[in-house]
């Protein structure tokens, strides 16, 4: 059941400042149009999926790098090959299925751009895609799939935005967190945007670099009831 779950669901996608050295194609510059994000949480973690459309901006044909930010347990010893066990990050793009070609835990989260907040007990880690965008096209979709694990502060996820000063429509950009078990979830973290909070789901718009931080609890939430 779970595992069907986890496909069906539609995580910040941060595009890669350095280009994929492995690639013989062009970069092209993108904006993000759309961002659908589900997590389906229990208490040791989430399955996050998030649906993100792009209009290509400049380039007809060439290579677009995104950067799936990720948050390890920092109590856990750190290996790439742990790491995808637990975590198992991809991306769909069409009809492909792509793994990281390069996964990399952050030492120092203050000298990333931007510089993204991190839960108390949790290590930044960066994983890396290569889409390659087909000629002549104007837009592409990913999907963008992996596990997240809880932090003591709950179970984080930050969007990026490639211009984070251009105005969007908020419908178009959504967050929602439901529960899979008995837990029930709270919102433990401050958003400018609008927030929903009800017994069956949190729904958040996501705003550039700001934390989100769903909060799995045993027994009654404090939560509005469903209308």
């Amino acid at each position: 059941m779970k595992s069907a779950i986890f496909a069906l669901l539609v995580l910040a996608c941060l595009p890669v400042a350095e280009a994929n050295p492995f690639s013989i194609v062009e970069p092209v510059a993108v904006d993000k149009q759309s961002e659908r994000c589900l997590a389906a949480v229990d208490a040791k973690g989430a399955a996050i999926s998030c649906e993100v459309d792009y209009a290509v901006t400049n380039g007809s044909f060439g290579q677009h790098d995104i950067r799936v930010p990720i948050f390890w347990k920092a109590d856990e010893p750190f290996s790439e090959a742990a790491f995808i066990e637990k975590c198992r990050p991809r991306l769909e793009s069409g009809k492909e299925l792509l793994h990281s070609y390069r996964i990399q835990a952050v030492k120092d989260p203050a000298q990333t751009t931007p510089k993204i907040q991190v839960p108390a007990g949790m290590t930044l880690v960066f994983c890396d895609f290569a889409i390659t965008v087909p000629q002549g096209s104007k837009s592409f979709s990913i999907v963008a799939s992996y596990w997240q694990p809880a932090s003591g502060e709950g179970i984080p996820y930050v969007p990026i935005f490639e211009d984070p000063e251009k105005q969007r429509a908020e419908s178009a950009f959504t967050f929602t967190a439901f529960p899979t078990g008995t837990e029930h979830l709270t919102l433990a973290s401050t958003h400018t945007g609008k927030t929903t909070v009800l017994k069956s789901r949190i729904s958040v718009t996501p705003k550039h670099n700001e934390l989100i931080l769903i909060r799995p609890v045993k027994g009654d939430a404090d939560v509005v009831p469903e209308p």
